[in-house]
């Protein structure tokens, strides 16, 4: 349990992006179970497109990340947290390949506002962008 996990507890307060995972889970399996049940009765020609609904239900990207914050909060902020600064780590050697010396820069401002440690060693994002 995270230390903010515990700060909510202790004051008694939900987690408003903890509940809308769990709301997002709840109606995603509901829909699930219902597209289930029916492609038990209907025909084998008309079973396809339901089981390839029910597919495209259970994979997800927003359904299967609101599984994993259910499970375990901590973590999948972190993951999330981690693949956004990958994200924009990304964004920042693209503008330096480009040469975009304002984009790159902003770039770099939003990978820092996110949590990112850009460094001064060689390969760092700060020193390719000095260069």
């Amino acid at each position: 349990v995270s230390q903010r996990e515990r700060l909510l507890q202790q004051l008694g307060v939900e987690d408003q992006e903890l509940l809308d995972a769990k709301q997002l889970v709840q109606q995603q399996e509901e829909e699930i179970a219902k597209l289930t049940a029916e492609s038990k009765k209907t025909s084998k020609k008309q079973k396809g497109p339901l089981l390839a609904r029910i597919k495209d239900l259970e994979q997800a990207p927003e359904y299967l990340s609101a599984k994993r914050f259910v499970q375990d909060p901590a973590a999948e902020r972190e993951r999330q947290r981690a693949e956004l600064l990958e994200k924009l780590e990304t964004k920042v050697r693209m503008c330096i390949s480009d040469r975009d010396l304002p984009a790159a820069t902003s770039a770099l401002a939003e990978f820092r506002a996110a949590g990112g440690v850009s460094g001064n060693e060689s390969g760092s994002l700060a020193n390719d962008l000095a260069q």
